[in-house]
């Protein structure tokens, strides 16, 4: 009997090649924006937000490693480090509109992978195991877009944690968590689904057709009262009476 390969986990890459690295620092803040609530003006986030100054530190020195500068993106982070207590390797490959809440004690090691739209909160770790201590390649977490990674979680290894995952507080993470997930506990184990059904994805073929049954009934009451019978022929329904994303969906 053939063993049987795991589903591979769909965990998307960043997508911050070619982007000008002011146009990043602006999608970090309408992050925070996003997902603090603290933040409601330019002003307090500005002001207060630990972990926006985080992120922009980061972006700096990313660039500065990027261009060969690596010395000084090590002063720089060094330097971060010191005065909000959260190591983010200047060479991690992080994506657009990053979030970090509070930031304190933040750890993302330096082949770490995070996709675009991840929001990590205060005592998050993304390290190594020390099976792969003397690695010289990939040895940090691969994190997809979307993903939540709770205060004090901790994901070790060259693992891949999927799109639109939850890894809860305080967990430690030491196997592939596949998309749309929501793991807790140690180590940490699926307890949930975040999986939704988008509207394009819907199968509107079953959706919009009409029950043999359920008209039946309705032609019945139809009879009884002398209501004209409606017709149930295919129609285009509008978006406006729908709520559908698209503008004009068939009904079979």
């Amino acid at each position: 009997m053939a063993p049987i390969t795991p589903a591979p986990i769909n965990a998307s890459a960043p997508t911050t090649e070619g982007v000008p690295l002011r146009q990043l620092m602006r999608e970090d803040l309408d992050a925070v924006f996003a997902h603090d609530p603290s933040a409601t003006s330019l002003f307090r986030a500005l002001m207060f937000s630990a972990g926006l100054r985080i992120v922009w530190a980061y972006r700096w020195q990313h660039w500065l490693w990027q261009h060969g500068h690596t010395f000084l993106a090590r002063l720089s982070h060094r330097r971060t480090r010191r005065r909000y207590g959260s190591d983010i390797h200047p060479a991690a490959c992080i994506g657009r509109r990053f979030a970090v809440d509070h930031g304190v004690g933040v750890v993302i090691g330096e082949t770490a992978i995070v996709g675009d739209d991840c929001l990590v909160y205060q005592g998050a770790t993304l390290g190594m195991t020390a099976k792969n201590f003397a690695a010289t390649g990939k040895r940090h977490p691969t994190v997809g877009a979307g993903v939540l990674i709770g205060a004090g979680a901790i994901v070790l290894g060259d693992i891949t944690i999927g799109d639109r995952s939850n890894v809860g507080a305080g967990c430690v993470v030491v196997k592939p968590v596949p998309e749309n997930s929501t793991v807790v506990g140690i180590a940490a184990h699926v307890i949930g689904d975040r999986r939704t059904c988008p509207a394009d994805d819907a199968n509107w073929g079953v959706l919009l057709r009409t029950s043999p049954e359920l008209q039946a009934r309705l032609d019945a009451v139809s009879r009884e009262f002398g209501v004209e019978k409606q017709s149930t022929s295919p129609q285009v329904i509008a978006a406006a009476d729908c709520n559908c994303p698209q503008v004009d969906r068939v009904a079979q």
